[in-house]
This record gives C-alpha cells, structure tokens and sequence, in this order.
C-alpha cells in the first residue's frame, strides 16, 4: 500500500470562499493518497501583515476550515517573533508544500532551508482561484460593504 503524502498550506482563512475551497482541493489532489493539514494565521500575525483585524477569531477560522472534507488536520500558526513558518516545517514534516498566489514566501528558498535541515519536500504555488471575480476575502468584504451601502 501507498504511503500518505502529508501535503501543508497555510493561510488566513477569514471569511472562508469558494477560492479557498479550490485552493484546498488543488492541494489535496498534488498527491494520492495524500494528508492536507493547514496552518491557520494567528490572530496578531494577521493584524500585523495585514493591518486588520479578522472579522472571525482564529479558533472560530480553525474550526471552519478542520471540518471541511479535504482537510484532515487544522492547528494554529506559530505568534510572531516566537518561531517562523519554517520552524513549522520540521514538526510536520511534510512532503509537499502548496503556496497561495499571494503568498510571498520563496518557494525556492523553502525547498533550499528544507534540504540543509534534513528535509526533502516540493514546493508548489497555486494558480489564482477567482469565482465571479471575488478571489480574496478583502473581495468579499469589500463586495459586502457595497451591498450595505446599496440598503
């Protein structure tokens, strides 16, 4: 039998849309069988890099995203200045990482840090998922304040 693949991605998740659902799925289906385990931005990570606070709590994002069916574990993001995300990288260990569009890590730089620590993984980056136009979550909020104003 086929060992899993432990696939990784992270992210925000605030306001969870169909362009995260694709995203997951995309990631999901890099190998098979495959384990997709997400990392969910801490709160103050997100206030920080985004300059906003998330209108969910990143236990609420957490919950959302670990009971969708193509993911089968959710944890927290390491707080700021505590550990990087490539300290997360030698805990799960994973095969495959999956970057968003937006992200601006360095896939090539995350391979290269992986191998001098003894870990042998592929970094693959997401094409944009967009539905209707709306392909982030400040889309979306944006698109909700519209709708507001128009009431």
């Amino acid at each position: 039998m086929t060992e899993k693949k432990t696939i990784l991605v992270g992210g925000t998740f605030d306001i969870l849309h169909v362009g995260h659902l694709k995203f997951l799925k995309f990631a999901k289906a890099q190998a098979t069988p495959s384990q997709l385990i997400v990392i969910i931005a801490r709160d103050e990570t997100v206030k920080k890099t985004s300059h906003h606070t998330p209108i969910f709590s990143e236990n609420e994002r957490k919950e959302l995203v670990e009971n969708l069916k193509m993911v089968d574990k959710a944890i927290l993001g390491n707080l700021p200045g505590k550990s990087s995300f490539l300290d997360i990288l030698t805990t799960v260990r994973p095969d495959i990482v999956v970057l968003g569009h937006d992200q601006f890590f360095n896939a090539n730089k995350i391979e290269e840090w992986a191998m001098n620590h003894g870990l042998n993984l592929k970094v693959i980056r997401a094409r944009e998922f967009t539905v209707e136009g709306l392909a982030s979550s400040s889309a979306v909020r944006k698109k909700v304040r519209e709708v507001e104003n128009e009431e």
